[in-house]
């Protein structure tokens, strides 16, 4: 508990008014308030800081994350402040405060939930049901965008409600938490594709999911037991440095792997906030009842051998998210992460620098220029190069004919569509490593991803007919 007072202690000296203008339209005073609530320290800072931006909190939509946090802190004690009340009428009672339009359900779910409209809720909960995927976003098309973090967050957030006690959503949310388990079960977080990927921010949620539920079968509680052990330990050891929590698991003072909204000061408050809910145990418990899920629909778990697999997306198509249009991340097919021994590593560079909303016109243009390239050069990672064909395969391994590669005894073969020719491909070095076919390294580079940077090897490939 003194390692989280010295995050808490770190965070309140470093945010204040004047330094803290560049994310005034954020939550992370609510989280902060809530902090300071179960760790018995002044709220009075935060009331100040959380009534300054409730303008800003309106204009961008996300008051209705401070309003979460501040009907946690009116459940979990007997605390009562009249400044509490006082910031959420104001809030509620805005011509400007209304359900969110925006792609991201968890929005309206926590207008809805701030708002005691249970019944829309119930009918806005979005998923998949072989999966047991929960959405938080659609595609141009009408689809579901399995955002992992995000199936989380949601998860965390259903389960606060009284919306448990209805069996069909009962029934969505064991489903939802049956795929975060069996993916877990697999030696992955459950939080390596789409948004915000291996964040604080999904940590937190999954912390706070596995340690709400119970079972009443012994062997089934001991292994969610050791699923809790596992993420506490990548929260004090790899997430936590010099009394600061970082924004994914790149690693200290990273933005590897970071989507232009995540913030480092924002996802710290969070998760301390999660966290401190757990240590405290101010948080509701549940019975959890498996479900056997079918998680191919959208995610392929290739085994290479007992201790080793590749996780890659399944899509028949790219993802068109309307929340994250042309984002290579979404391609079908495509890669995803690398699991060893029970260790995961994102197999996905990505690099965004962050966009302030209040950065002159100036900065915001060459962020967007400089995001721009390195989308278009990081796209092709991951990629085959065909100089027969002239044009780019997604890398991807499977058993059907039109997959890239095929996995035999522990090693990776160009399948029977590939035998002829020379390739030239930019892939993992864990994957260059169990291609069988004859290869050449060109050059070796680390390309930032959400788990810190991976080395990437620009490759020759023959085909066996070579």
């Amino acid at each position: 508990m003194n390692q989280l007072k010295k995050v808490y202690y770190k965070l309140n000296l470093k945010l204040n008014d004047s330094n803290s203008r560049d994310i005034e339209h954020q939550y992370h005073y609510g989280c902060l308030l809530l902090c300071s609530i179960l760790l018995d320290e002044p709220p009075e800072k935060w009331f100040h800081l959380i009534d300054q931006q409730v303008d800003s909190l309106l204009k961008y939509g996300t008051s209705d994350f401070v309003l979460e946090s501040i009907l946690l802190c009116k459940s979990i004690s007997k605390f009562s402040h009249p400044e509490l009340s006082e910031i959420e009428a104001r809030i509620k009672t805005s011509a400007h405060y209304k359900c969110p339009k925006y792609h991201a359900v968890d929005y309206k779910y926590l207008y809805y939930i701030n708002n005691g409209e249970y019944d829309d809720l119930k009918n806005s909960i979005s998923y998949d049901f072989e999966s047991g995927l929960l959405f938080d976003s659609l595609g141009r098309e009408g689809q579901g965008i399995p955002d992992l973090v995000y199936h989380c967050r949601n998860i965390e957030i259903l389960l606060k409600t009284p919306l448990y006690d209805d069996e069909n959503v009962r029934m969505i949310l064991n489903r939802a938490i049956s795929l975060t388990i069996k993916l877990l079960d697999e030696g992955s977080l459950g939080l390596f594709f789409g948004r915000s990927q291996n964040s604080a921010y999904g940590i937190g949620s999954l912390y706070y999911i596995l340690s709400s539920i119970n079972s009443s079968e012994q062997l089934l509680q001991d292994k969610i037991n050791r699923h809790v052990r596992k993420i506490e330990s990548i929260i004090f050891d790899k997430l936590i440095f010099n009394d600061e929590i970082t924004l994914n698991l790149a690693g200290e003072g990273s933005r590897g792997g970071c989507d232009t909204y995540m913030y480092q000061d924002v996802y710290s408050s969070f998760l301390l906030s999660r966290i401190l809910l757990i240590k405290k145990n101010k948080f509701k418990k549940i019975i959890y009842t498996p479900y056997e899920i079918n998680f191919n629909t959208f995610f392929t778990l290739s085994k290479i051998s007992k201790h080793e697999s590749i996780l890659s997306l399944s899509a028949l198509s790219d993802f068109q998210s309307l929340m994250m249009p042309n984002d290579y991340r979404y391609k079908k097919n495509s890669l995803q992460s690398y699991v060893y021994n029970g260790k995961e590593v994102s197999l996905i560079p990505y690099y965004k620098v962050m966009v302030k909303p209040f950065d002159h016109m100036a900065k915001k243009l060459w962020c967007k220029v400089y995001n721009h390239l390195s989308s278009f050069l990081f796209k092709h990672s991951n990629e085959l190069f065909s100089f027969y064909d002239l044009k780019f395969f997604t890398l991807n391994i499977g058993n059907e004919k039109n997959d890239l590669f095929h996995c035999s005894k522990g090693k990776l073969f160009l399948s029977s569509s590939f035998t002829e020719g020379i390739y030239i491909a930019g892939v993992p070095k864990v994957i260059f490593n169990l291609i069988s076919n004859r290869r050449k390294k060109i050059l070796e580079i680390n390309l930032p991803t959400s788990t810190g940077k991976v080395p990437f090897i620009i490759t020759l490939i023959w085909g066996k007919k070579c």
